[in-house]
């Protein structure tokens, strides 16, 4: 179904998911599976003013290939490359996934708590961005934080499965021993 899988691993959150819902598919539709990973630019302006020491892009760029390296490595993902890559996330994961020739974006999401949003802000404007490439978001669960409810999109596909299967493993995520409310959008070509 998918030839060319690319995931998007936030280096500055802890979550693995991404990385490893992106092996899954790719093991399973024996697709080629890459990871990039995106510098916010704030990270590469300079520290102070005047004559204030500035960031050596350089090493931070580095820093951020070698922690790439460390999460695969404990995640035991062995993707067929990696990009690390500056800039606005969102911007650059579609640039990515555009010239790595992607045509499944996954990775992350997080709505902030009150956000009318159903996913996350990086999501939506990959959504928007990306002019037809098809993504899949995964939700971290925290224990600390239940979910109160999910939305599943189904549009009778193979992967429309695979989101049933993996809306069941996040409504394990309880708040007070009441399962989450679950929809369920049902999604029709034309």
């Amino acid at each position: 179904m998918y030839r060319t899988i690319l995931a998007a691993l936030d280096i500055e959150s802890r979550s693995d998911r991404p990385v490893i819902s992106a092996n899954r598919l790719a093991r399973e539709m024996q697709a080629d599976m890459r990871v990039v990973a995106v510098v916010r630019p704030a990270l590469l302006k300079a520290r102070g003013f005047f004559t204030a020491e500035t960031v050596d892009r350089n090493a931070i760029m580095e820093e951020a290939r070698s922690a790439l390296k460390a999460r695969l490595a404990a995640a035991g993902s062995t993707p067929s490359g990696t990009d690390v890559v500056e800039g606005k996330p969102s911007e650059a994961i579609v640039n990515v996934a555009r010239h790595r020739g992607s045509d499944l974006i996954v990775l992350g999401s997080q709505p902030r708590e009150g956000s009318e949003l159903i996913l996350g802000t990086t999501a939506t404007n990959i959504l928007r961005l990306s002019g037809g490439m098809d993504l899949y978001a995964c939700h971290r669960p925290d224990p600390h934080t239940p979910i109160h409810r999910i939305t599943v999109a189904i549009d009778g596909s193979m992967l429309s499965s695979r989101v049933l299967s993996a809306a069941e493993d996040l409504s394990s995520v309880t708040r007070d021993g009441d399962a989450p409310e679950v929809q369920v959008v049902c999604v029709v070509d034309g």
